[in-house]
């Protein structure tokens, strides 16, 4: 297998911050899954960091419970993803199916 090859992984938060936090590159979502739990989920994407451009939202109504998305072409983030976590309940979480570069052990 070469290096053009990826897979992809489940990422879970629950309160705003860089996803991947020790990735210091570029991050790939293929998917987003959000769980409100009591009040309506309101989630901004951001490029970098808390400051960065807002590339994607996504709104979680609590009375349709989960909510998920499926990216094709994948949502792309040149600097790295910050999740922020704008409505929500401390119950909430969102999950994230991050594509990694394949890399030979």
């Amino acid at each position: 297998m070469g290096s053009n090859f990826s897979y992809s992984r489940p990422v879970r938060m629950t309160a705003s911050g860089t996803l991947l936090s020790t990735l210091s590159r570029p991050v790939t979502i293929s998917g987003i899954s959000a769980r409100p739990a009591g009040l309506d989920l309101v989630v901004r994407l951001r490029d970098r960091n808390s400051g960065g451009s807002i590339l994607w939202e996504l709104e979680a109504d609590n009375a349709a419970g989960s909510h998920y998305e499926s990216h094709n072409p994948p949502l792309y983030f040149p600097n790295g993803c910050y999740v922020e976590i704008v409505q929500g309940s401390e119950n909430a979480s969102i999950c994230f199916a991050v594509i990694e570069p394949y890399t030979k052990p």
